[in-house]
């Protein structure tokens, strides 16, 4: 489905306050914030909104089914069999007769929470081990829409044109801002120059696009010998493995120009991000990422989502240097080689 008809979340007022009471109570335990009742190995707050986002997912099939949530008194009596059947046929029919790795971690969630957390019973228990076993995707290596992404990149033209990219975007933007007939263009250079420094700092240090929104000036950017150190603490990244990258020198020196003459123009001098938003927060997660794909569209041709440059960089690593696979591992801070191995082995 296109973006706007994923949007189904219903209102938090179609849900009676028990049951919002009982998934806040449910999300304490996972943070370990409960003294007396805590879960063993404390969520980190990824992980935390994840739970949550897919339990109102859930709750928001039950409620196009027809279950009347305002009328439900405890979270419990939405993990009924019943209840998950018809919530996850919601998806299931959505998704044309077939799971998806996206209902299957719905319906993971929503297991732990019955089977873990309240104690099921027996005959539960085993209905909700068979329904995982048939919606759970174990999906090994790449997606076939990550795999057509990276086959854009078994022609070396387009590698070529790839990361010769970011220096052609700031020719670009200085002949805009040069010319510029109005405040409008001038802005447009400016993004434009937004762009490259995000796409170059993907290319040279793949990170997840939560971790490239927050990049903070004053937090996670030191400068060594001329050359920008990226270094993001292991409690702000999804695997719990801190990232450190020190970028090239050419690379560095165009960063450090659009910190001092470009970013200016875009934010008020508080803002500590390096690329910043309004009112002192980070910009939006998804004008980043639009930024970043529009700009690899319309001046390459190249079809790449923020994420899939990790993939790229290991393709393209690998190309060059075949059977390298600790470098990527590395490089894209995956903690086993064994994850590196499973998602690549055979990319070149």
């Amino acid at each position: 489905p296109r973006y706007e008809e994923r949007l189904y979340r219903i209102n938090e007022n179609l849900v009676s306050d028990a049951i919002k009471q009982g998934l806040d109570d449910y999300l304490i335990f996972l943070a370990g914030d409960d003294p007396f009742s805590a879960h063993a190995k404390p969520f980190k707050p990824k992980s935390l909104e994840a739970v949550k986002g897919h339990f109102w997912r859930y709750m928001s099939a039950l409620h196009y089914q027809g279950v009347n949530l305002k009328a439900v008194e405890k979270l419990e009596g939405l993990v009924t069999k019943d209840m998950f059947k018809l919530g996850i046929k919601w998806f299931w029919d959505r998704n044309e007769g077939k799971t998806s790795k996206h209902i299957g971690e719905i319906a993971w969630t929503v297991r732990c929470y019955a089977v873990k957390h309240i104690g099921a019973d027996d005959a539960t228990t085993a209905f909700y081990a068979d329904a995982i076993n048939r919606l759970r995707v174990n999906q090994q290596g790449l997606s076939d829409k990550n795999q057509a992404a990276m086959a854009q990149f078994d022609d070396p033209r387009v590698v070529e044109t790839f990361v010769s990219l970011p220096p052609r975007l700031w020719d670009k933007a200085a002949v805009m801002q040069k010319t510029a007939c109005s405040n409008r263009i001038a802005k447009k250079a400016r993004l434009l120059v937004q762009a490259s420094v995000a796409i170059e700092i993907l290319m040279f240090a793949p990170m997840r696009i939560s971790n490239l929104q927050g990049l903070r000036l004053d937090e996670h950017i030191s400068w060594q010998a001329g050359r920008m150190r990226i270094n993001i603490p292991r409690q702000q990244v999804k695997n719990d493995q801190a990232l450190d990258f020190l970028l090239p020198e050419s690379v560095s020196n165009r960063i450090k120009q659009y910190i001092d003459d470009w970013r200016p123009y875009l934010t008020a001098p508080a803002n500590p991000y390096l690329f910043p938003g309004r009112n002192g927060k980070p910009k939006d997660s998804t004008a980043l990422r639009n930024q970043i794909e529009n700009a690899l569209w319309n001046e390459a041709g190249i079809r790449l989502t923020p994420h899939q440059f990790r993939h790229a960089a290991a393709k393209i690593l690998l190309d060059a240097k075949p059977g390298h696979y600790e470098v990527v591992r590395k490089v894209l801070g995956h903690k086993s080689l064994t994850t590196t191995y499973s998602h690549y082995a055979g990319a070149e």
